[in-house]
């Protein structure tokens, strides 16, 4: 798991402050990585962000799309999903926005069915995990 300053400089050695989060998603496409974890200090996309139960827990591209389309979406969360939704139409196959401060939300979010976090994936049908967590059978080639 790459662990990245987002500082950079130019051909005359200005420093510069990147956008971590998009240079997490630039890594993840350019990495061709499975999953894209942006850790940050709140639980995840919230459908009202003073309702800590409104965790959206798994979502796909036009689910976010819709929500930033109705102003459910602001300020530092964004970037995140700006980077997340980049990385998935890059190749990456899920994105998990997650409280870093949390303890234990990163294990709870990738090795527990319920999560802890935002799991956005491409599209709901195209992903080969069910909602519940399951695998969905998958055919094999005779």
């Amino acid at each position: 798991m790459p662990v990245v300053s987002p500082l950079a400089c130019d051909a005359q050695g200005t420093v510069f402050n990147i956008n971590a989060d998009s240079i997490a998603e630039a890594l993840a496409r350019g990495l061709r990585a499975e999953k894209l974890l942006i850790l940050t200090d709140t639980d995840g996309i919230l459908k009202d962000v003073k309702n800590p139960a409104s965790l959206v827990s798994y979502c796909d591209i036009g689910e976010v799309e819709e929500m930033r389309a109705k102003g459910l979406l602001s300020g530092g969360m964004l970037p995140k999903v700006e980077g997340a939704l980049s990385a998935l139409r890059g190749g990456v196959r899920r994105a998990h926005i997650i409280n870093g401060a949390r303890q234990n939300a990163l294990l709870t979010e990738i090795f527990t069915n319920a999560g802890a976090g935002t799991m956005i994936v491409a599209r709901k049908e195209n992903d080969p995990v069910s909602p519940e967590g399951v695998p969905m059978p998958q055919t094999v080639p005779a």
